[in-house]
């Protein structure tokens, strides 16, 4: 990262957690997906990115027009992180690729539009943040 890249968010515990959950509890995906939303919110993002990447899962934001990598996080969770992003939005099997969803954070209202894309490595997610109050 360069000097001028946002502060990187602490995904370490949440992660861990994850790590070392049985197959199908995606409770601690919660905790990262909420932080990984919260973090692009205070940094300003418009758009965060998820995707697969030879045995690691990125987070990438978008920044007025610049992609920063936020984190590198284990293959294993990129599964869960995507579960839990298709259960927010009410999307109901692989098919449904894309969901309009409003989110609350710290009182304020935002609009997520989400895609999922299947790609050779994998699930990608790509997601819009759009603030609804000024």
């Amino acid at each position: 990262m360069t000097q001028n890249s946002p502060q990187v968010h602490p995904f370490e515990s949440a992660v861990c957690d994850l790590v070392n959950v049985a197959e199908g509890d995606i409770a601690p995906a919660r905790k990262v997906v909420d932080s990984i939303l919260q973090q692009a919110i205070l940094d300003r993002a418009d758009m965060i990115g998820i995707e697969r990447e030879d045995d690691k899962s990125v987070v990438w934001f978008r920044i007025r027009g610049v992609v920063y990598q936020i984190a590198l996080l284990p293959q294993a969770v990129h599964t869960y992180l995507i579960e839990r992003l298709r259960r927010m939005a009410g999307l109901k099997d692989n098919r449904e690729q894309r969901a309009d969803v409003t989110i609350v954070v710290e009182a304020k209202r935002y609009k997520i539009q989400l895609a999922i894309f299947t790609t050779l490595a994998g699930d990608m997610a790509v997601i819009y943040l759009q603030p609804l109050e000024q």
